[in-house]
């Protein structure tokens, strides 16, 4: 009875032997070279470690930025929620600004409200302060592309407040505009300029006034009043009508 046991012991085991090593041993084998196996082992272990450490970071990565986005969530929230959406107020359309200058462009903004709140291409775009920043030029559904007064080749005519004086002046860039005017022309450092039709909405300030006796015109340097690249909200007006 022995003798026969122990053939059918060596003839499961021959059976299930091959499956056995190959997905249990040779695995392990092909992962840990016999010859080789405290290098491997040692590999597995730091590169265990580097992985736990970078989890880690990861892990704290992920909890700021939820709580950045629930901040901002709740922002978005207070700033579309139902009773304020498509209503104009007598300050505007409110909308926060999504992305400013560099990451939306060069003396450029996206903002959070589109065609769906009443949003058009033209419309201006203000501060809570009352300070004009610039225009509507793309609007979808949801989100409009704002060009500051001051972006590179945009050009318009604005007055001197002061006098009413009305002046071309050109974007040049990073919150500044240029303008040239004759020789003789009422017009000062700390001037205010404005908008036609919107005297009570300044735009810039003249920085600087150049003369040269070898020109019949004057060089005005101006900066956009707003803090163009640290808002956080706007509110998005309709252009005057002549």
């Amino acid at each position: 009875m022995l003798f026969v046991a122990v053939l059918i012991f060596v003839g499961i085991f021959r059976s299930i032997a091959g499956t056995v090593f190959f997905y249990v041993f040779n695995p392990i084998a092909s992962f840990f070279d016999a010859t080789e196996w405290p290098v491997p082992f040692v590999a597995f272990s730091n590169t265990h470690r580097e992985l736990a450490v970078k989890y880690e970071e990861l892990l704290r990565e992920h909890t700021a930025m939820t709580g950045t986005k629930e901040a901002y969530d709740a922002l978005l929230k207070t700033y579309t929620a139902e009773s304020v959406i498509g209503q104009e107020s007598e300050e505007g359309i409110p909308a926060i600004v999504l992305l400013r200058a560099p990451v939306a462009g060069f003396d450029t903004m996206v903002i959070a409200a589109g065609s769906k709140q009443g949003v058009s291409v033209g419309m201006l775009v203000r501060t809570g302060a009352g300070v004009l920043v610039g225009e509507i030029r793309e609007v979808s559904r949801a989100y409009s592309k704002v060009t500051l007064y001051s972006r590179s080749g945009e050009t318009r005519y604005m007055e001197n407040k002061r006098n009413l004086v009305a002046i071309s002046v050109e974007g040049i860039g990073a919150g500044s505009l240029l303008a040239r005017v004759p020789k003789g022309t009422d017009v000062l450092e700390g001037d205010v300029l404005v908008i036609p039709g919107l005297p009570h909405l300044p735009v810039a300030k003249i920085e600087r006034v150049i003369t040269s006796e070898a020109e019949a015109y004057m060089s005005l340097y101006a900066s956009l009043i707003a803090p163009y690249s640290s808002l956080e909200s706007v509110y998005v007006i309709n252009a005057p009508t002549f």
